[in-house]
């Protein structure tokens, strides 16, 4: 401060000194900092009196209270009396004598406002600068009075000349406010006018109407009008319009004003009034009443307290269309059904329903966004006890169903829980993590032992993709008639079904919640959920952060993920690979083991257990891929790290539940190792395994039968799990190529423990006997069973390998085949086994129908558990006939000619013969089996089929020793082939062309037949596969891990093999109708010579050939469409295109089905239809027939509307031609097809002169049900009336099928009481026509 420039105040002497600084300032014209702004001065009022101005002048200083007022003065200022004698300063005096020059100069314009700063009196308060605006006006003016904001505006002034408090309390201020707003109000009831008023004014316009009324009167017409005109002219339209719109005075009602009209108004009502004297002064109102007088109420926070009269609380919900969102629940997520839960539950809250108890869905979302961490806990937790009773039915399964639909499709619940997830509370993430698991993950412990006995089923280790049941469909389904005719409508429209449904943007929230309707697990990966995994799991799963049990339920999320797609598995093992590394070391690595903490008290996950989900997610990603299981499990090591788990027993845990959890553990490493061993991986292992093998087989022996418990039960599935493993080392041992690395493992490492498992067979054996005695089996009998066909699977690999691996004593082979002999070769070892089937076969139709949500597969809800028991217990079985095939063809190919001898004889068994066919392929494989779920469409396929082709393959193999096959076993075995090629999937490929070439040939007997074979052969090799698919199938049932490149099969028909035998024996046909897409037909070998009529016919005799060895077990639909075909080769709308494939086409242009050998073989086949029943809709046989037809997703419907126009165009009357095209008027069949013949081909109708014993498919199956449609019912009636059908067929009978069909529905219609009238009234019509008499097909039909 001492080298300052700035003038200090003991520096300046006088006031020549300051004089002189200012002269100074002016005369070195600096730019100033601060600039006066000049603009015109508002406009006042009327000026004040001259006297009234002399009194203001008298009133002297104002006081200290007062704002001082800057008053506006006229001209001649008067001299004021100064009270005080203090001479002016010489700068005053200046001042003073500047501003006379400036009056008596001319009078110029109006000086602008000057805004300066002063000193205001409140400045001694507390130096507080105001702003003061100050004009010079002209004579006569207004007195302008200035308002100084000193940031006081609102402060009271000081009426005691102390200042007043700045700072007081929030109370004080409402009630300062509430007295203003009262004295407001007083001033303004004070300015309303009084009744006299309003009666004065009323006489007032009274008088007024009556003149206005009187002087329109005395006006003419014109007058009126012109007045009118010259009123719209001079005056706004707006404000004509508003007057015309206003009442009349004498039309208004009297308006009473409102006492406070601005100010809400609170007061009790009047029983509480009158009785708040006699009111206990505890009472709430009356302690409001004495003591908080000038306090608001608010009497709804009242109400809801239970003070005063309770009144309805209830507004309205959002409309939502699902009941569900009206539903309450409690924090246990229990539905609350009491009306009159109390207050202190903690259950009412500010909700919509204030006075009911509960959250409902909408607010539960609505509360999950909350502020307070806390609230989002109790919110995310009471939403997953919801989902994960939701997925148990624990609300039954209707209300389940719909709570469900709401959670995911109206509230978008899997979004929330996703953003749940990026919460920065830790309380909040963990809450977030359980939600998630309980919605996507399985709780399925109760079934948790018949996961490890499918497990070690033949191939047990192959896995299907979780797809959800929704994609399956819409990926295997086409188009359905309801989307071509929304959409054919909305073309004549102009319009789109889709407009309202506008597809949301990508990545957004709502596209998001829409996939998750589809697919949850999708929605979630294309939320990055797997990113923000991989944070928590290496940011939050510290020591600190998340605890142990939500570790452990964040790496179950990850392995539901996993088990979703290959996709998936490939993101984390490519984009997130630390997700591995940190699961290994949070669920494996850093852990106890052994197991030395107690869970008594708390969770065995609290305390560091090693992670059960953490082997199971590397048993997933493995299954995936197996380039994924060696980046993942073998290269970077992670599969060592289980192994330690197998080196203690679990007897050496500290407590009874430590005990199960290291079983568990032990079992799902030893399923690990499995997997990889059927990959050839990892097999080296088996040398550090091999001490302790023995002791976990005979391990349960040591287990009382009467003493069944967890620990029992485990026990058993190890020693189960362990015998598996070695058939599988025996699979990879058998060529020392097979394992990576090559020579991993030999065969004296799994075939030491022969003898053991061969004991373990004579003991176990008989078990089957009397467990076949009870009609239904438990778990223990089921561990028993398993352990049988384990035992047998180990002795047929072990022998299916002996030419390879010959013994060093040839008389361990026949000792083996003795004891196999005395255990399972005799009558009442199949006879038990029949029972067993017999068992199974009777409770399996009225199985319940497992509940899976459309998009989202698992095993979840009671229903769902019990189907996975009924499955299971029925794949064990077969898995027992499976293996006993496999070890009877491979003793049947042994060079030891009278032991291949004995097993031949009972390999073709009649009992064998009777379980294959009667007991398992028409029961599980026929073609009336339907499917639930993604578990039905492949895993209650797969082991009957399975088990069908370990008899045919172990039947025909025998060929490869014998080269010959009995006779008596070619039906049979064509019967067997037919129902394992029903609905035949991704990965039958080598199967497929298995039967083709060793059952199906095998029937041609004679030379025509072998000839039709090689016209034949180069379709059905194409249309299998690729060489690729058939090495990986074949890799798949050898055993062969060279070849197999995944352990887990689609779900979705990704295969080019037809659904069904008859289908794959007719492909020639189908690919000679696509003959623009078909690849075969390009890629025919060359010198291939055969024409189109010689295909044609081939491909008919054989399939007929095979079908009469299995008739009544094959449904003759796609039979039907594929002669439908026969009509439109070379005329496929959209199709003109000329093949050159070498073969010849039929001779001067004549159509392919007038060729007199394609009609003779039209004509039995439709034949046979006649006396078949048809199950399978025309959509369905459509897309087996074809996949071509499943690739392009194209609708039957379309392909029937061009097999119509061709009859129209070129039929003349055919009668085989007229036989298909009726075959959509079949009662199961969409009503678009019987409108699109009776309505759109009405004038076709005079051709079709079919007999009705022509009908295929048979009579009842078109008239039951009777047709109840309306519009169906009056196209039959108009080509009735119009003679459109005939009565006579073109036999010369009176059997039009047309004719009595229409009669038919017509007859049902007129004696039904639910048609409509107008309907009934037109049908009288045709009265004398019903009583007729019918023919014999009709005549017993009910009406």
């Amino acid at each position: 401060m001492e080298n300052s420039i700035r003038p200090r105040l003991e520096d300046i002497e006088d006031e020549e000194d300051l004089l002189r600084l200012q002269e100074e300032f002016i005369s070195m014209n600096s730019t100033p900092a601060a600039k006066v702004i000049r603009r015109p001065p508002p406009v006042f009022g009327s000026a004040p009196t001259p006297a009234k101005i002399e009194e203001e002048e008298d009133l002297g200083m104002p006081d200290l209270e007062d704002v001082p007022e800057l008053e506006a003065v006229p001209e001649k200022r008067p001299d004021r009396k100064m009270k005080s004698g203090k001479k002016k300063s010489l700068f005053a005096s200046r001042r003073a004598q500047a501003s006379n020059t400036a009056e008596s100069a001319p009078k110029q314009e109006e000086e602008p406002l000057v805004t300066k700063r002063l000193i205001d009196v409140n400045s001694m308060l507390g130096n507080v600068i105001g702003t003061v605006k100050e004009s010079i006006p002209e004579p006569k003016k207004d007195v302008v009075k200035l308002d100084f904001d000193l940031g006081f505006a609102n402060r009271a002034r000081q009426s005691t000349g102390f200042p007043q408090p700045v700072h007081r309390s929030e109370f004080r201020k409402r009630m300062d406010e509430k007295l203003n707003k009262e004295k407001d109000q007083a001033t303004i009831l004070s300015d309303l006018p009084s009744k006299d008023d309003e009666e004065f004014v009323n006489e007032k316009y009274q008088d007024i109407h009556e003149e206005n009324t009187n002087a329109i009167n005395a006006m003419s017409e014109e007058d009126i009008i012109a007045a009118r005109a010259q009123l719209m002219a001079s005056m706004d339209p707006a404000l004509i319009e508003k007057l015309m719109k206003r009442k009349p005075m004498s039309e208004r009602k009297e308006d009473t004003p409102s006492a406070s009209p601005n100010v809400k108004k609170v007061q009790f009502s009047d029983t509480i009034d009158t009785a708040a004297d006699v009111m206990e002064e505890d009472h709430p109102i009356a302690m409001k009443k004495k003591y908080f007088q000038n306090v608001e109420s608010e009497p709804e926070k009242m109400i809801w307290m239970g003070i005063g009269e309770q009144q309805d609380q209830t507004t309205d919900v959002p409309s939502f269309s699902n009941a569900a969102a009206q539903l309450r629940f409690d924090f246990a997520g229990n539905i609350i059904t009491d009306k009159s839960v109390p207050v202190h539950k903690g259950l009412h809250h500010h909700g919509q329903n204030p006075n009911e108890a509960g959250y409902t869905i909408p607010e539960l979302f609505h509360l999950m966004r909350s502020q307070v961490s806390s609230q989002r806990v109790i919110v995310l937790n009471t939403i997953s006890r919801i989902i994960q009773k939701t997925k148990q039915q624990g609300y039954g399964r209707s209300i389940s169903g719909n709570i469900w639909s709401f959670i995911i499709s109206d509230m978008k619940g899997a979004t929330y829980l996703r953003a749940a997830l990026d919460d920065k509370y830790t309380g909040a993430v963990a809450a977030a993590i359980n939600a998630l698991a309980s919605l996507i993950c399985n709780d399925d412990d109760d079934i948790s032992m018949y996961k490890h006995l499918r497990f070690n089923l033949d191939r047990g280790y192959e896995r299907i993709w979780q797809i959800p049941a929704g994609e399956v469909d819409s990926a295997t389904s086409a188009s359905g008639l309801d989307k071509k005719f929304t959409n054919a409508v909305d073309t004549l429209n102009n319009t789109s079904a889709d407009d309202d449904t506008e597809e949301p943007e990508a990545n957004t929230m709502e596209a998001h919640a829409k996939l998750a309707e589809k697919d949850v697990i999708s929605a979630l990966v294309q939320m990055n959920i797997l990113p923000r995994i991989r944070y928590l799991l290496e940011h939050m799963c510290q020591p600190g952060g998340l605890d142990s049990w939500t570790v452990m339920r964040l790496i179950s999320i990850t392995e539901r993920l996993a088990r979703t797609s290959d996709s998936i598995c490939e993101m984390i093992a490519v984009e997130e690979p630390k997700i591995v590394d940190l699961i290994v070391s949070h669920g494996i690595e850093n852990t106890q083991w052994p197991i030395i903490s107690s869970s008594q008290s708390s969770n065995k996950s609290n305390v560091g257990w090693p992670s059960l989900e953490a082997i199971h997610f590397l048993h997933a990603m493995a299954a995936a891929k197996k380039q994924i299981a060696i980046s993942v499990c073998i290269e970077t090591g992670h599969v060592d790290n289980t192994l330690r788990f197998l080196t203690l027993s679990p007897s050496a845990m500290s407590d009874p539940s430590a005990v199960i959890h290291a079983f568990e553990l032990q079992l799902a490493t030893l399923e690990l190792y499995r997997l990889l061993a059927a990959y050839g991986l990892y097999c080296h292992v088996m040398a550090d395994l091999a001490p302790k093998i023995p002791l976990w087989i005979m391990a349960k022996d040591t287990l009382d039968n009467e003493k069944w418990d967890k620990a029992a039960e485990l026990t058993y599935a190890r020693s189960i799990s362990v015998i598996a493993l070695l058939e599988t080392y025996l699979h990879d041992a058998s060529d020392t190529h097979r394992t990576l690395p090559q020579h991993d493992i030999c065969w004296a490492q799994p075939m030491a423990f022969h003898e053991l498992i061969v004991s373990i067979l004579k003991k176990s054996a008989a078990d089957l006997v009397s467990i076949s005695t009870k009609k239904d089996t438990d778990l223990q009998d089921d561990a028993q069973l398993s352990l049988i066909a384990v035992s047998i699977g180990y002795l047929a690999t072990w022998c299916r390998y002996l030419d390879s691996n010959p013994p060093a004593d040839k008389q361990i082979v026949e000792d083996t085949w003795v004891a196999i002999a005395d255990s399972l070769l005799q009558s009442s070892w199949l006879s038990a086994l029949e029972r067993l089937l017999d068992h199974l076969g009777q409770s399996w139709p009225s199985r319940p129908q497992p509940v899976q949500y459309t998009n989202l597969s698992g095993i979840y809800g009671p229903d769902t558990l019990d189907h996975y028991k009924c499955l299971s217990k029925r794949d064990i079985v077969l898995d027992v006939v499976a293996r006993f095939s496999q070890l009877l063809g491979s003793y049947g190919r042994i060079p030891l000619a009278n032991i291949a001898q004995q097993a031949c004889e009972w390999l073709i068994h009649d009992q064998v013969a009777h379980i294959m066919i009667d007991q398992i392929a028409k029961l599980y494989l026929g073609a009336h089996h339907t499917s639930f779920s993604w578990m039905e469409s492949r895993h209650t396929r797969k082991y009957p089929a399975q088990t069908v082709w370990s008899h045919l393959y172990s039947v025909t193999s025998l060929t490869l020793s014998t080269r010959a096959l009995p006779k008596s076993t070619i039906e049979p075995m064509s019967i067997l082939a037919g129902f394992f090629m029903h609905k035949s999937s991704s990965g039958d490929e080598w199967p497929v062309q298995w039967i083709l070439n060793h059952v199906l040939s095998t029937s041609s007997t004679t030379e025509k037949e072998s000839n039709d074979d090689g016209v034949l052969l180069p379709f059905y090799k194409e249309c299998i596969g690729s060489d690729a698919k058939l090495q990986e199938s074949k890799g798949l049932f050898l055993h062969d891990g060279r070849f197999i490149e995944t352990m887990v099969q689609s779900g979705i028909q990704d295969t080019k093999i037809p659904h069904n035998v008859l289908a794959l024996l007719l492909s020639p046909i189908d690919e000679l109708y696509h003959a623009d897409k078909s690849e075969i037909l390009r890629d025919l070998p060359h010198g291939y010579n055969a024409t189109e009529p010689n295909i044609v016919t081939a491909a008919l005799d054989k399939t007929l050939q095979i079908y009469k060895l299995f008739s009544g077990h094959q449904d003759l639909t796609t039979v039907a469409v594929s002669l439908m075909k026969l009509f439109l080769l070379g005329e496929r709308s959209g199709r003109n295109v000329q093949v050159e494939v070498g073969f010849g086409h039929p001779e001067d242009g004549q159509d392919l089905f007038r060729d007199s050998n394609v009609t003779l073989r039209i004509q039995e086949w439709l034949n046979c239809m006649s006396a078949a029943q048809l199950h399978a809709s025309l959509q369905e046989a459509w897309s087996d027939s074809s996949c071509h037809v499943r690739k392009a997703a194209v609708p039957f419907y379309q392909f029937y509307q061009d097999f119509a126009a061709q009859y129209a165009a070129i039929s003349y009357g055919d009668r085989s031609f007229a036989r298909l095209l009726l075959l959509p008027l079949m009662s199961s069949c969409p009503i678009d097809y019987k409108h699109h013949l009776w309505n759109d081909l009405i004038d076709t109708l005079p051709t079709i002169r079919v007999p009705i014993t022509d009908l295929l498919g048979g009579v009842q199956a078109y008239v039951q049900p009777p047709e109840q449609n309306e519009s169906i019912l009056r196209d039959m009636l108009l080509a009735v009336c119009t003679r459109k059908v005939s009565k006579v067929d073109m036999n010369g009978g009176e059997n039009g099928a047309l004719y009595w069909l229409a009669l038919h529905h017509l007859r049902f219609a007129y004696s039904n009481h639910t048609t409509p009238p107008s309907l009934l009234r037109d049908l009288q019509v045709l009265q004398p026509l019903f009583d007729q008499p019918f023919p014999s097909e009709l005549a017993n039909t009910s009406i």
